[in-house]
């Protein structure tokens, strides 16, 4: 029986389920994808200077997920929405938080190319980087918010959290593996990250989770969106499906969100 996911997260999950769908043709469908935010940018509240409705009819789904942040319309969004499971991941935790009038937004490249499309100069608003120690330490306060607002739309056990984090390693195109050379940078961003999966876990104890093993948590020279260290080898995909698949099989009976 396929499954309606929902994702509150990055690429790292949705590339994975868009993997079964090429090998499967019952394959979970992915109902919605909610990505280029943040904890605390997800809570904010809406940026007035920037709030509309995205540019012409035929919109990019980056746009989409821009004017989402914005508009702060996650949450509704999920609500709106029928799905039978939420996979959370918080590579997009990666992005520098920007302050617009009081209001707050993922610093991304969409955010950029909307800003530039209006007219706007965006390197006049006040950024703050993922590392800074006070935006840690909001982010672990603001948790507990965000996992309530997740709770109101859909019960705990039906979350799924994916514990991704930067590879060390990748695999490169002549087979070989190397290392990325960036070392420091990722150990910093995965001890940011495990920290903050720490506390949802902790706050919500009947949340599964998914964690991938360190063997194959390897970046891919040829990966379609280019190598970064959260663009990962196939290898890592399947592993993180085997692992959904036991998840899905031990629960109950799909149901949808909750009202």
């Amino acid at each position: 029986m396929s499954r309606a996911i929902a994702i509150f997260g990055s690429c790292v999950t949705r590339d994975a389920f868009e993997l079964r769908s090429r090998l499967s043709a019952n394959a979970d469908t992915v109902a919605l994808y909610l990505s280029r935010t943040t904890i605390n940018a997800s809570l904010a509240p809406p940026v007035s200077a920037l709030a509309g409705p995205p540019s012409g009819t035929q919109v990019k789904f980056e746009e989409r997920c821009v004017v989402s942040d914005l508009e702060k319309t996650h949450f509704q969004e999920l609500r709106r929405k029928r799905f039978d499971v939420l996979v959370i991941d918080l590579i997009d935790e990666r992005h520098w938080l920007v302050d617009i009038d009081g209001g707050e937004a993922a610093y991304s490249v969409p955010f950029v190319k909307l800003c530039e499309s209006r007219g706007i100069d965006h390197a006049a608003f006040r950024r703050t980087p993922p590392a800074d120690a006070g935006l840690i330490r909001r982010t672990l306060v603001n948790i507990p918010s965000f996992v309530a607002r997740l709770a109101a739309v859909v019960a705990p056990d039906r979350m799924i959290l994916h514990e991704a984090v930067w590879a060390r390693r990748f695999l490169a195109r002549d087979g070989s593996i190397r290392d990325f050379a960036q070392q420091r940078a990722i150990d910093e961003a995965n001890a940011v990250l495990e920290s903050y999966y720490a506390a949802l876990k902790a706050t919500c104890p009947a949340m599964r989770s998914i964690r991938v093993p360190e063997d194959r948590v390897l970046g891919d020279e040829a990966h379609r969106w280019t190598l970064e260290p959260f663009h990962y080898a196939e290898s890592y995909y399947r592993e993180f499906l085997r692992q959904y698949d036991r998840i899905v099989a031990e629960a109950t009976p799909a149901r949808a969100n909750v009202a």
